[in-house]
């Protein structure tokens, strides 16, 4: 379908219903459990009876102590095999979506996007962006994408204004990255004395990346104090474009469903199209993922009859990202083959972009 080597294959209507219901299921989640479920045992007490104990394993894939729960059908006991259902449950449908196909990601991303949930981040206005939004937008668009872009980068845009229903504990994102149970130590900037603006975690691979929009076309490589999150950020441009539309989403982990937002897919599409341009030199190969995720992104809304959505955001670009868009455009292009122009040529009608007649 494009001429990159992204096959794109439509999931059948079974397959849509059951993450539409695993959706509804990872939002109705009072709170996310990272973990597996783990087993609730019975062992013989030495007066009599039996008693129960809740038996897990970690972020680090050790063993915990074992949680006391009481004697045997008691009121705690009975509570936790409720839960432990709920969870089941949980990690049944991650399975289950999984096998389908769908875009999943590892345990470490889960957790920390868990714990990013549970400190009410998302409900703020803060969205998951980069690849890791690509793989939920695809998943909603009903397409499985592969080979999977992998990514080593939880990266989440922030308002600069943010306001929390409950405020993070005193250290801010350092303090929510360490009830993961992971061990985070911060990437140091990239100038002198400048304040960092990701984690990474110890021994994995894995690196948390905190961004907001750049007030003006100068400010490219700034860093923006977040006081409500106790955390620098990158300010970058043009993420304003993708913080003023988002959409609920779900990171499917190996025994988690993680509610999320993440950017509107047409406000993606036009997004990734400009970031290849403002890339680096030394990150042609991130550029190259960029208009390949937004290729993808343009296909999948083609095939679902959503080019009308795609076209409406187009025009709420700014000029300035219409400039970024028009000297991508070209690269962009380059990967489409006979059966999608037809995509090019309604992109590029009336938004000042090239022409994409062959």
């Amino acid at each position: 379908m494009l001429r990159s080597t992204l096959s794109i294959r439509p999931f059948d209507a079974m397959s849509r219903g059951i993450l539409s219901a695993a959706l509804e299921r990872a939002g109705s989640q009072e709170v996310i459990d990272p973990l597996p479920p783990g087993n609730i045992s019975l062992e013989e007490r030495e007066r009599g009876g039996r008693y129960a104990k809740w038996r897990r394993v970690g972020a680090d894939s050790r063993a915990l102590p074992p949680q006391y729960l009481g004697p045997e059908g008691g009121a705690q006991h009975i509570e936790a095999l409720e839960r432990l259902a709920d969870l089941q449950r949980i990690e049944a449908d991650a399975k289950t979506l999984r096998k389908l196909g769908y875009a999943a990601e590892d345990s470490a991303a889960a957790i920390v996007l868990a714990a990013t949930a549970n400190a009410g981040l998302f409900r703020a206005g803060v969205v998951l962006v980069g690849t890791r939004a690509f793989n939920c937008i695809a998943n909603l668009l009903g397409y499985a994408v592969t080979p999977n872009l992998g990514t080593q980068d939880v990266d989440l845009a922030s308002p600069r204004s943010i306001k929390l229903a409950t405020p993070l504990p005193a250290g801010g994102m350092a303090d929510v990255l360490g009830a993961t149970g992971l061990r985070f130590a911060q990437v140091p900037g990239l100038a002198y004395k400048q304040a960092p603006t990701s984690w990474k975690a110890v021994g994995k691979d894995l690196i948390l990346d905190l961004l907001v929009s750049a007030r003006n076309q100068d400010q490219t490589h700034g860093v923006v104090a977040i006081p409500a999150l106790g955390a620098h950020a990158s300010a970058l441009l043009t993420i304003d474009f993708l913080l003023a539309e988002s959409v609920p989403g779900v990171v499917i982990g190996k025994s988690q469903l993680v509610p999320v937002r993440v950017p509107a897919p047409a406000r993606f599409c036009w997004h990734k199209i400009a970031v290849a341009q403002l890339r680096e030199l030394h990150a042609k190969n991130k550029s190259q993922k960029d208009l390949q995720q937004a290729g993808a992104t343009a296909v999948c809304m083609a095939l679902s009859g959503d080019l009308d959505e795609l076209m409406a955001a187009g025009e709420r670009m700014s000029d300035s990202m219409r400039g970024y868009v028009r000297k991508a455009f070209p690269a962009f292009a380059a990967q489409f083959g006979d059966d999608y122009h037809h995509v090019l040529e309604e992109m590029a009608r009336g938004r000042g972009l090239p022409g994409a007649s062959k």
